[in-house]
């Protein structure tokens, strides 16, 4: 492998804008959530969901509803 300095610095220099940009977004969305409006009494921020929850929800009704395929089947 050829291993040029300035491939090697303009990658060092990317990957470390990279963090930077990362850094300062976190910073961001840290300090907006700050700002955020809070809720009424009696009302709860609704989560975003993540895609894990929503495929282990889903998993659990489709095991479900071949239990209960399984289950009428055999009373007929």
């Amino acid at each position: 492998m050829n291993r040029d300095p300035k491939k090697l610095v303009a990658a060092t220099i990317g990957v470390i804008e990279y963090l930077k940009a990362e850094s300062e977004r976190a910073r961001q969305e840290k300090m907006a959530a700050f700002e955020a409006p809070s809720l009424p009494v009696g009302q709860q921020a609704q989560p975003a969901g993540s895609l894990w929850a929503a495929s282990g929800r889903m998993e659990i009704m489709r095991f479900r509803n071949l239990m209960e395929l399984r289950i009428f089947r055999r009373g007929r």
